[in-house]
């Protein structure tokens, strides 16, 4: 992999941790920025969509299949405080 590649996937996931940790990012530079290869630009462009899908969500907002634990939360936040109060 050459290192404009590098780059331009590495922009990808900070974009993405950004949004883990509930920080702004600009989805176009981390696209764009390392001119990359298309097959490249377009893992980066997966990876930002992700972020975007996740920013500014909380555990609160994210569905939970309680199928399997036998909890009765429907919701990460609401199965964590669940767990918490066993």
């Amino acid at each position: 992999m050459y290192s404009n590649e590098i780059n331009a996937l590495a922009n990808a996931i900070e974009t993405l941790a950004r949004a883990l940790r509930g920080e702004s990012f600009d989805a176009a530079v981390a696209v764009e920025g390392g001119k990359a290869y298309d097959g490249i630009r377009e893992v980066c462009a997966k990876i930002v969509d992700a972020a975007e899908a996740i920013a500014g969500r909380t555990a609160a907002d994210l569905a939970y299949d309680n199928g399997a634990s036998g909890l009765t939360a429907v919701t990460v936040q609401a199965a964590i405080d669940e767990l918490a109060a066993q």
